[in-house]
Protein backbone atom coordinates (compact mmCIF):
# COMPACT_ATOMS: atom_id res chain seq x y z
CA UNK A 1 0.00 0.00 0.00
CA UNK A 2 2.10 3.40 0.84
CA UNK A 3 3.41 1.86 4.14
CA UNK A 4 1.21 3.41 6.17
CA UNK A 5 0.23 1.71 9.82
CA UNK A 6 -3.60 0.41 9.62
CA UNK A 7 -4.64 -0.80 12.75
CA UNK A 8 -5.92 -4.08 12.78
CA UNK A 9 -9.93 -3.82 12.95
CA UNK A 10 -12.83 -4.86 11.34
CA UNK A 11 -16.18 -4.09 10.16
CA UNK A 12 -19.62 -5.94 11.13
CA UNK A 13 -19.00 -7.81 7.65
CA UNK A 14 -15.64 -8.70 9.50
CA UNK A 15 -13.62 -6.45 6.51
CA UNK A 16 -10.60 -4.90 7.88
CA UNK A 17 -9.94 -0.93 7.02
CA UNK A 18 -7.98 -2.40 3.81
CA UNK A 19 -10.40 -4.53 2.80
CA UNK A 20 -13.67 -2.16 3.07
CA UNK A 21 -11.18 0.58 1.13
CA UNK A 22 -10.99 -1.49 -1.55
CA UNK A 23 -14.35 -2.85 -1.88
CA UNK A 24 -15.44 0.76 -2.00
CA UNK A 25 -12.93 1.56 -4.78
CA UNK A 26 -14.13 -1.18 -6.58
CA UNK A 27 -17.76 -0.14 -6.83
CA UNK A 28 -16.79 3.57 -7.39
CA UNK A 29 -18.06 5.53 -9.35
CA UNK A 30 -21.34 4.35 -8.63
CA UNK A 31 -24.44 5.33 -10.65
CA UNK A 32 -27.01 4.13 -7.80
CA UNK A 33 -27.53 6.47 -5.09
CA UNK A 34 -28.42 4.30 -2.40
CA UNK A 35 -25.23 2.21 -3.31
CA UNK A 36 -23.17 4.94 -3.45
CA UNK A 37 -24.39 6.39 0.29
CA UNK A 38 -23.37 3.00 1.05
CA UNK A 39 -20.15 2.86 0.26
CA UNK A 40 -19.80 6.61 1.47
CA UNK A 41 -21.20 5.23 4.93
CA UNK A 42 -18.70 2.31 5.20
CA UNK A 43 -15.59 4.34 3.98
CA UNK A 44 -16.36 6.75 6.18
CA UNK A 45 -16.39 4.76 9.20
CA UNK A 46 -13.19 3.65 8.70
CA UNK A 47 -11.68 7.25 9.90
CA UNK A 48 -8.64 8.36 9.93
CA UNK A 49 -6.81 5.15 8.99
CA UNK A 50 -9.03 4.68 6.22
CA UNK A 51 -8.34 8.39 4.93
CA UNK A 52 -4.97 7.89 5.01
CA UNK A 53 -4.86 4.82 3.09
CA UNK A 54 -6.83 6.80 0.61
CA UNK A 55 -4.17 9.52 0.44
CA UNK A 56 -1.17 6.90 0.37
CA UNK A 57 -3.13 5.94 -2.80
CA UNK A 58 -2.68 9.06 -4.62
CA UNK A 59 0.44 9.60 -7.27
CA UNK A 60 1.22 12.33 -9.70
CA UNK A 61 -0.87 13.10 -12.35
CA UNK A 62 2.93 11.83 -14.89
CA UNK A 63 2.82 8.84 -12.68
CA UNK A 64 -1.36 6.73 -13.13
CA UNK A 65 -4.40 7.60 -12.66
CA UNK A 66 -6.30 8.35 -8.99
CA UNK A 67 -9.39 9.75 -10.50
CA UNK A 68 -11.04 7.10 -8.10
CA UNK A 69 -9.21 7.74 -5.11
CA UNK A 70 -10.07 11.17 -5.47
CA UNK A 71 -13.64 10.61 -6.39
CA UNK A 72 -14.18 8.68 -3.02
CA UNK A 73 -11.96 11.32 -1.18
CA UNK A 74 -14.52 14.01 -2.16
CA UNK A 75 -17.50 11.63 -1.70
CA UNK A 76 -16.34 11.37 1.96
CA UNK A 77 -15.78 14.26 2.93
CA UNK A 78 -19.47 15.44 0.99
CA UNK A 79 -20.74 12.38 3.18
CA UNK A 80 -19.59 13.50 6.66
CA UNK A 81 -20.86 17.43 6.20
CA UNK A 82 -24.00 16.04 6.04
CA UNK A 83 -25.56 16.84 9.60
CA UNK A 84 -26.65 13.45 10.50
CA UNK A 85 -23.44 11.74 9.66
CA UNK A 86 -21.20 14.57 11.23
CA UNK A 87 -20.07 11.87 13.86
CA UNK A 88 -17.61 10.81 11.54
CA UNK A 89 -15.97 14.41 10.40
CA UNK A 90 -12.98 14.44 13.45
CA UNK A 91 -11.66 11.56 12.33
CA UNK A 92 -11.94 12.01 9.06
CA UNK A 93 -10.28 15.46 9.45
CA UNK A 94 -7.50 14.21 11.17
CA UNK A 95 -7.15 11.82 8.24
CA UNK A 96 -6.93 14.45 6.14
CA UNK A 97 -4.24 16.51 7.91
CA UNK A 98 -2.15 13.81 8.94
CA UNK A 99 -2.45 13.01 4.88
CA UNK A 100 -1.59 16.21 3.88
CA UNK A 101 1.36 16.20 5.84
CA UNK A 102 2.83 13.65 4.15
CA UNK A 103 1.90 14.12 0.80
CA UNK A 104 4.79 15.52 -1.41
CA UNK A 105 3.01 16.29 -4.38
CA UNK A 106 1.78 19.97 -4.93
CA UNK A 107 -1.33 19.16 -7.04
CA UNK A 108 -2.35 16.55 -4.61
CA UNK A 109 -1.58 18.66 -1.89
CA UNK A 110 -3.73 21.33 -3.45
CA UNK A 111 -6.87 19.19 -3.76
CA UNK A 112 -6.54 17.99 -0.53
CA UNK A 113 -5.94 21.38 1.07
CA UNK A 114 -9.38 21.57 -0.52
CA UNK A 115 -11.10 18.22 1.07
CA UNK A 116 -10.02 19.58 4.93
CA UNK A 117 -11.89 22.91 4.06
CA UNK A 118 -15.05 20.63 3.23
CA UNK A 119 -15.15 19.50 6.67
CA UNK A 120 -12.69 22.15 8.75
CA UNK A 121 -13.75 24.64 11.44
CA UNK A 122 -12.75 27.53 12.64
CA UNK A 123 -10.30 26.04 15.03
CA UNK A 124 -8.43 24.96 11.51
CA UNK A 125 -7.45 28.68 10.75
CA UNK A 126 -4.08 28.59 12.03
CA UNK A 127 -3.69 25.20 10.01
CA UNK A 128 -4.49 27.11 6.81
CA UNK A 129 -2.37 30.00 7.99
CA UNK A 130 0.53 27.99 7.85
CA UNK A 131 0.39 27.32 4.02
CA UNK A 132 -0.16 30.65 3.09
CA UNK A 133 3.76 31.25 3.08
CA UNK A 134 3.73 28.90 -0.13
CA UNK A 135 3.13 30.55 -3.18
CA UNK A 136 1.53 27.40 -4.87
CA UNK A 137 -0.91 26.54 -2.02
CA UNK A 138 -1.14 30.11 -0.70
CA UNK A 139 -4.56 30.56 -2.96
CA UNK A 140 -6.50 27.31 -1.99
CA UNK A 141 -5.48 28.33 1.71
CA UNK A 142 -6.49 32.13 1.39
CA UNK A 143 -10.34 30.53 -0.36
CA UNK A 144 -10.33 28.08 2.43
CA UNK A 145 -9.63 31.03 5.42
CA UNK A 146 -12.54 33.14 3.32
CA UNK A 147 -14.69 30.17 3.40
CA UNK A 148 -14.89 29.01 7.19
CA UNK A 149 -16.93 30.80 9.26
CA UNK A 150 -15.03 32.49 12.87
CA UNK A 151 -11.46 32.48 10.97
CA UNK A 152 -12.04 36.39 11.33
CA UNK A 153 -9.30 36.50 14.75
CA UNK A 154 -7.13 34.34 12.60
CA UNK A 155 -6.98 37.00 9.50
CA UNK A 156 -7.03 39.52 12.23
CA UNK A 157 -4.08 38.56 13.76
CA UNK A 158 -1.97 37.69 10.11
CA UNK A 159 -3.10 41.74 8.93
CA UNK A 160 -1.50 42.69 11.96
CA UNK A 161 1.82 41.38 12.05
CA UNK A 162 2.12 41.41 8.09
CA UNK A 163 5.67 42.67 7.61
CA UNK A 164 4.02 44.84 4.08
CA UNK A 165 0.95 45.01 2.31
CA UNK A 166 -0.81 42.13 1.69
CA UNK A 167 -3.33 41.88 -1.11
CA UNK A 168 -4.56 38.62 -0.41
CA UNK A 169 -4.88 39.81 3.58
CA UNK A 170 -6.92 42.64 2.01
CA UNK A 171 -9.24 41.00 0.31
CA UNK A 172 -9.87 38.39 3.24
CA UNK A 173 -10.81 41.65 5.27
CA UNK A 174 -12.96 42.55 3.47
CA UNK A 175 -14.70 39.19 2.31
CA UNK A 176 -15.40 38.54 6.01
CA UNK A 177 -16.74 42.50 6.57
CA UNK A 178 -13.55 43.52 9.39
CA UNK A 179 -14.48 47.03 9.76
CA UNK A 180 -11.84 46.89 12.33
CA UNK A 181 -9.16 46.76 10.00
CA UNK A 182 -9.97 49.28 7.74
CA UNK A 183 -7.78 51.65 8.82
CA UNK A 184 -4.62 49.30 8.64
CA UNK A 185 -5.82 49.14 4.75
CA UNK A 186 -5.94 52.41 4.49
CA UNK A 187 -2.51 52.99 5.84
CA UNK A 188 -1.57 50.34 3.27
CA UNK A 189 -2.59 51.99 0.16
CA UNK A 190 -0.04 55.00 -0.31
CA UNK A 191 2.96 52.51 -0.35
CA UNK A 192 1.23 49.77 -2.24
CA UNK A 193 1.49 49.07 -6.29
CA UNK A 194 0.45 46.69 -8.78
CA UNK A 195 -2.11 43.82 -7.10
CA UNK A 196 -2.32 45.37 -3.97
CA UNK A 197 -3.96 48.87 -5.45
CA UNK A 198 -6.05 46.21 -7.47
CA UNK A 199 -7.66 44.84 -4.19
CA UNK A 200 -7.90 48.50 -2.58
CA UNK A 201 -9.29 50.72 -5.08
CA UNK A 202 -10.53 54.22 -4.66
CA UNK A 203 -14.49 54.59 -4.52
CA UNK A 204 -16.06 58.44 -3.83
CA UNK A 205 -19.11 57.92 -1.33
CA UNK A 206 -21.60 60.87 -1.15
CA UNK A 207 -23.67 61.93 1.71
CA UNK A 208 -26.39 59.30 1.86
CA UNK A 209 -23.72 56.36 1.59
CA UNK A 210 -23.62 55.52 -2.22
CA UNK A 211 -20.98 55.08 -4.58
CA UNK A 212 -20.62 57.93 -7.12
CA UNK A 213 -19.43 57.02 -10.37
CA UNK A 214 -19.45 59.97 -12.84
CA UNK A 215 -19.29 63.61 -12.36
CA UNK A 216 -16.14 65.39 -11.57
CA UNK A 217 -12.87 63.64 -9.86
CA UNK A 218 -13.22 66.11 -7.37
CA UNK A 219 -15.65 68.44 -6.05
CA UNK A 220 -14.65 70.87 -3.63
CA UNK A 221 -16.91 71.74 -1.35
CA UNK A 222 -18.83 68.90 -1.61
CA UNK A 223 -20.64 66.54 0.71
CA UNK A 224 -18.42 63.76 -0.66
CA UNK A 225 -15.55 61.85 0.51
CA UNK A 226 -12.84 59.23 -0.99
CA UNK A 227 -12.41 56.25 1.12
CA UNK A 228 -10.76 52.96 0.29
CA UNK A 229 -12.19 49.58 -0.62
CA UNK A 230 -11.78 46.15 -1.94
CA UNK A 231 -13.21 45.31 -5.33
CA UNK A 232 -15.68 42.97 -3.40
CA UNK A 233 -16.78 45.40 -0.86
CA UNK A 234 -16.98 48.05 -4.19
CA UNK A 235 -19.42 45.60 -6.09
CA UNK A 236 -21.40 44.97 -2.57
CA UNK A 237 -21.87 48.93 -2.02
CA UNK A 238 -22.92 49.21 -5.83
CA UNK A 239 -25.25 46.42 -5.11
CA UNK A 240 -26.41 47.79 -1.52
CA UNK A 241 -26.79 51.77 -3.84
CA UNK A 242 -29.09 49.96 -5.94
CA UNK A 243 -31.03 47.99 -3.83
CA UNK A 244 -31.72 51.37 -1.56
CA UNK A 245 -32.72 53.52 -4.48
CA UNK A 246 -34.82 51.07 -6.34
CA UNK A 247 -38.66 51.92 -6.69
CA UNK A 248 -40.50 50.22 -3.93
CA UNK A 249 -44.10 48.56 -5.01
CA UNK A 250 -46.83 48.09 -2.81
CA UNK A 251 -47.73 44.62 -2.77
CA UNK A 252 -51.23 43.97 -4.50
Amino acid sequence: MSGLYVKAQTDSRNRTIETVIQDGLAQLPSQQPKEFHQVMAEMSATGSDGLRMLIGMLVPAEKGNDATVQYAIDGITSFVSEEQYSSFKPSVLKGLREGFSSCQDYADRAFLLTQIQKVASSADASFFASQLNDAYLRPYAVSALAAISGTEDCIRGLIKSAVAPDAALASLACQKHMKDMESILLNWYPQSSGDIRKTIINARIDAHGNIVTDGDQVEIGGDDKYVALCRHCWRSRRLESTERNALKFKSE
